[in-house]
């Protein structure tokens, strides 16, 4: 999957600078640009789609629920998931029933 994802990055990247080439040099290309350049941030969408999944991949086999538990983690400090979730759990019970 990190290769599709890179190869979907690099598709857009070289996409979208021959999409916008054909835009802006040859009136006749323009239509084909278009089509290039929608096609471009297609594969855009799915490279960006996939960096979050992978990122959301690997804190789960780190051991955290997912990427943005991970962050919140290490701005508090913790590296550990074992310690975080200890530390999640004291903090629901610490806080007084509404």
């Amino acid at each position: 999957m990190d290769f599709l994802v890179l190869l979907a990055g690099v598709i857009a990247i070289v996409g979208s600078l021959v999409g916008v080439s054909m835009i802006i040099y040859r009136r006749a290309w323009r239509p084909r640009g278009r089509l290039v350049l929608g096609v471009s941030l297609v594969f855009l969408a799915l490279a960006v789609t996939g960096v979050f999944e992978l990122a959301d991949r690997d804190a789960r086999n780190a051991g955290f629920s997912s990427a943005a538990d991970r962050n919140k983690a290490k701005k508090a400090g913790f590296f550990d998931p074992a310690d975080w979730v200890a530390h999640k759990a004291r903090q629901t019970e610490d806080k007084p029933a509404e």
